[in-house]
C-alpha cells in the first residue's frame, strides 16, 4: 500500500519545467487579491499589471503591479464605496500611463470603467446604467485603445428593448462616451449576432473586430466595425464544426484573423481558426482531435514575430487544469505547458498571453499556486 501510495504522489512532486516560471502565488488571507483573471498589462521595464476578481481589504477584488524584481503590490481594493466596483477583469496600459479597466458593480450593479495610476490614484470614468439602457451593462472582454480613446464591448442593455449588447467608445477624460453598435437579440433580427462578450480589437488598418458568443446561424459571428458602419464578416456554421461561441480576435499585418472557438468543433472542444482578408475561413486545430486532450480555447492569441501562436485553454490536458499551446507558423500544434503538473503550479488560466520585454509570455490562472488561489506565470517560447 505504502509503495502504491508513493507511485501515486509522484506526478504531483514533479520538478518545474525549464521553460516554465511562477513570478507570485497569490496568498489564502487574500489582502493582495486572489483569483487573478482578465488581460495583463506589461510596462516596459517589465513591471506586470493585473486584477483579481476577489480578495483585498473587501473581498471584491483588486488592480496589483508586480515589479519584476519586487513584491506584488495592491493599487486599489475594489467594493472602498458603492460606486467603485467588483470583481475587475483586467487592466490595459495606456499611452497616457494610466491603466484602465472594466469592473462589475458600480451605482447601479450593472458594470463601471475606471482608471486607476501607479501610484494608486483611482478615477470613476463611467458608470453603465441598469438594463435594458441606451450604454449598455455588464462590460466585459476588455478595453482596448487608440489615439481617439478606450473601446469595448457590453453583453447586455442598449437602445430599446434590443438588449442583444453594444460595442463602445470613450475618451480618456470619460465624457463623451459613444455607443459604435448595437446588437440585437429580438427574434428576426439575430443574424448580426448578439451577446458580444470578447471586447474589440484594433486592427492594422485602424477597423475594430469583435465576436458575438450567440447570434448567426447560432454559434455566433465575427463582425468588424469600419468608422460608425458596423458588418459581419463571418457567421460560424449551424453545424458546429468551425466551434462556437468565439473569443477575441487579433490580426496580423497582411490582414488576416485569428482567433478561438471555446465549444464545438470537430473533436467537440473547441477550435482555433484563420481568416484570410477574402473571408476563406481555416480551421488552423481542433481541440479533442488526435492526441490533445486540451479543452475550451477562451481567451486571445499571441502572435510572435516569426509567425507561430500561443494560446490557454481553460480546461482539459494531461491533468485536467488547461495547457499552454503553440501553432507554429508551419500549422505544427504542440502543447508547451500542462498545468496542474504538480502541487504548487497553477490551475486553469484565466488571461490571454502577453509578450514581455524580455521575451516571455506572462499569463495568469484562476488556482492553483501553494494556497490554491492563482498565480501569475511566464513561458519561455522555444
Amino acid at each position: 500500500m505504502a509503495v502504491a501510495l508513493a507511485i501515486a504522489a509522484a506526478p504531483l512532486q514533479a520538478q518545474q519545467p525549464e521553460n516554465y516560471r511562477i513570478h507570485h502565488a497569490f496568498k489564502r488571507a487574500g489582502l493582495q487579491g486572489t483569483n487573478p483573471s482578465g488581460s495583463l498589462a506589461l510596462g516596459a521595464d517589465g513591471t506586470i499589471y493585473g486584477t483579481a476578481e476577489l480578495g483585498g481589504s473587501h473581498n471584491m477584488g483588486t488592480a496589483w503591479m508586480l515589479p519584476p524584481a519586487g513584491r506584488l503590490a495592491v493599487l486599489h481594493n475594489f467594493g472602498s464605496n458603492s460606486r467603485d466596483g467588483k470583481t475587475p477583469s483586467g487592466l490595459l496600459l495606456a499611452s497616457d500611463g494610466l491603466l484602465y479597466g472594466e469592473a462589475q458593480g458600480g451605482a447601479h450593479d450593472t458594470g463601471v470603467i475606471y482608471s486607476v495610476s501607479t501610484d494608486k490614484n483611482f478615477s470613476l470614468l463611467h458608470t453603465f446604467r441598469n438594463a435594458p439602457s441606451e450604454d449598455g451593462s455588464i462590460p466585459s472582454g476588455g478595453l482596448t485603445a487608440d489615439a481617439a480613446g478606450l473601446y469595448g464591448t457590453c453583453q447586455a442593455g442598449g437602445v430599446g428593448n434590443m438588449d442583444g449588447g453594444l460595442a463602445f467608445q470613450m475618451p480618456f477624460s470619460g465624457f463623451g462616451y459613444m455607443v459604435l453598435h448595437q446588437f440585437s437579440a429580438q427574434a428576426g433580427e439575430l443574424a448580426g449576432g448578439f451577446l458580444p462578450a470578447s471586447g474589440l480589437s484594433i486592427g492594422t488598418t485602424g477597423n475594430h473586430y469583435g465576436t458575438t458568443f450567440r447570434g448567426g446561424t447560432q454559434n455566433g459571428v465575427i463582425f468588424k466595425i469600419a468608422g460608425s458602419t458596423e458588418s459581419v464578416v463571418h457567421v460560424f456554421d449551424v453545424s458546429g464544426s468551425e466551434g462556437s461561441r468565439p473569443g477575441p480576435v487579433i490580426e496580423d499585418a497582411a490582414g488576416n484573423i485569428y482567433g478561438n472557438a471555446q465549444l464545438k468543433g470537430p473533436g467537440n472542444k473547441g477550435t482555433t481558426y484563420k481568416m484570410t482578408p477574402d473571408g476563406t475561413f481555416t480551421l488552423l486545430h481542433a481541440f479533442g482531435t488526435g492526441d490533445s486532450t486540451a479543452d475550451r480555447p477562451t481567451y486571445a492569441l499571441t502572435l510572435m514575430p516569426n509567425g507561430d501562436l500561443y494560446g490557454v485553454t481553460q480546461a482539459g490536458g494531461k491533468y485536467g487544469f488547461g495547457v499552454a499551446f503553440k501553432i507554429a507558423a508551419n500549422g505544427a500544434y504542440s502543447e508547451v505547458h500542462q498545468f496542474g503538473f504538480n502541487a504548487k503550479d497553477g490551475h486553469l488560466p484565466t488571461s490571454a498571453l502577453v509578450l514581455g520585454p524580455d521575451g516571455r509570455l506572462y499569463g495568469t490562472t484562476r488556482g492553483g499556486g501553494a494556497d490554491g488561489k492563482g498565480t501569475v506565470y511566464s513561458i519561455l517560447p522555444r
